[in-house]
């Protein structure tokens, strides 16, 4: 159920799911979010709920965890520190370090005034990022979202 929460300028919301491989029977949580963009205070507090979640979570399944989505936080964010502390960054492969600075933000331009890195992929221990892109396609003289769109290749071990 969608909330409004702290100083949030807007109802929001965190879906889940516990998803089993039906190849090995592996099973993930997978947390997809969107983090405030006004209040400071709402998005650090979502990110100390979502830590407290998951915790909650593994003790229901013990399985790890792929938190992805809009977190409107920059990295040297505290925001961004605080889910870097108990999670991965999975945007920036340690394989391909080069794009750990692509932008994620680009309010729908083509110049790179506005360009800012505020969406991720995050992951607990036993996810290991093996490929991460930043999908830079335009139509026109647009892009279809604000946002570019995110991919990832990751193992579960």
């Amino acid at each position: 159920m969608p909330s409004k929460g702290w100083d949030a300028a807007l109802n929001r919301i965190c879906t889940y799911a516990l998803l089993q491989s039906k190849y090995d029977g592996k099973k993930l949580w997978v947390l997809n979010t969107h983090f405030d963009h006004v209040g400071e205070d709402a998005r650090l507090h979502s990110a100390q709920l979502l830590i407290e979640k998951f915790a909650e979570f593994t003790q229901i399944v013990n399985a790890p965890m792929l938190l992805l989505g809009d977190f409107n936080a920059e990295p040297d964010s505290p925001i961004y520190l605080l889910l870097k502390a108990s999670f991965q960054d999975l945007s920036c492969s340690k394989r391909h370090r080069e794009l750990c600075s692509e932008p994620t933000f680009n309010a729908f331009t083509l110049t790179a005034s506005d360009d800012k890195i505020i969406d991720y992929f995050f992951g607990s221990p036993g996810i290991v990022s093996i490929q991460f892109k930043v999908l830079k396609e335009h139509f026109d003289r647009s892009y279809p979202s604000d946002h570019f769109p995110l991919e990832l290749t990751f193992l579960s071990l």
